[in-house]
């Protein structure tokens, strides 16, 4: 198994995960961890995780104004961390957590985890890194 990514990544739990229960949380942080990375928790995850805005920004064609007010508690917590890196297991929080992090210009990649995960198991994915 190929380990694509050794360094901490601050693990954004989407909140369709609740829905699939503790197995789903236990088993998606240990691909994390198999695929090299070191998983940092925000104070909100699992069960209690917080929104990252993408309903809010569709509805409102991405002004920041209002799309940006629902997510960013989600992204606060992200930058607490202090990680450079943020992983993302559900396309709409991909979109979500970009768009905020290009609306603050903030210096953080996001990732849609499934990649690390593909590439662990010796898939070839193109590296989907966002530039912010």
């Amino acid at each position: 198994m190929e380990t694509p990514f050794n360094n901490e990544m601050a693990i954004a739990d989407s909140c369709y995960g609740s829905e699939l229960g503790d197995d789903f949380f236990t088993a998606l942080h240990g691909l994390y961890k198999a695929s090299g990375i070191t998983p940092v928790e925000l104070d909100n995850n699992r069960y209690e995780n917080l929104c990252c805005g993408f309903a809010t920004g569709i509805r409102n064609n991405w002004d920041h104004n209002a799309a940006g007010k629902e997510g960013l508690p989600k992204f606060k917590q992200i930058m607490r961390t202090g990680a450079k890196h943020v992983g993302v297991n559900c396309p709409g929080c991909w979109a979500g957590t970009y768009q905020t992090a290009k609306a603050l210009n903030a210096e953080i990649k996001i990732h849609f985890a499934a990649n690390f995960f593909l590439k662990a198991l010796g898939d070839s994915v193109p590296d989907t890194r966002s530039n912010h």
